[in-house]
């Protein structure tokens, strides 16, 4: 399985220099075909603050040739929480898990890595 991994790319329609660098990332993966994309945080310049510059990213991500998978950063959800903020302000996400075709997963729990681990598991897709 090949896997290419991305982050911070900081998208925003009003950002042409973060463009000019997704569409170079769009031309490496059409030429190099991994079996799936990992953005990996921040996709947004400051997709946390509004829904416009979220859009865009997924957008741009629906262009890749390939199956993607996106994990949010702090531009795109915002920061981590204090015990004052409001939960309704918070994306919590405390755990997630990504089975690939090989049946080997990453996984993350409360923010710490677990590495690749063995599983079968049906594909992924976008």
């Amino acid at each position: 399985m090949r896997v290419t991994v991305v982050s911070d790319i900081h998208l925003s329609a009003a950002a042409p220099v973060a463009q000019a660098n997704w569409e170079a990332v769009v031309r490496h993966i059409a030429a190099d075909a991994p079996d799936i994309v990992l953005h990996l945080g921040d996709l947004t310049r400051d997709g946390a603050n509004g829904r416009r510059d979220l859009d865009h990213g997924r957008r741009q991500l629906d262009r890749l040739p390939v199956p993607w998978h996106a994990v949010p950063g702090n531009h795109d959800v915002g920061d981590n929480p204090s015990v004052d903020t409001p939960a309704a302000a918070a994306a919590d996400a405390p755990a997630w898990r990504l089975r690939l075709r090989s049946g080997h997963g990453l996984s993350t729990r409360s923010g710490g890595a677990e590495g690749i681990s063995r599983s079968h598991s049906s594909p992924i897709s976008r």
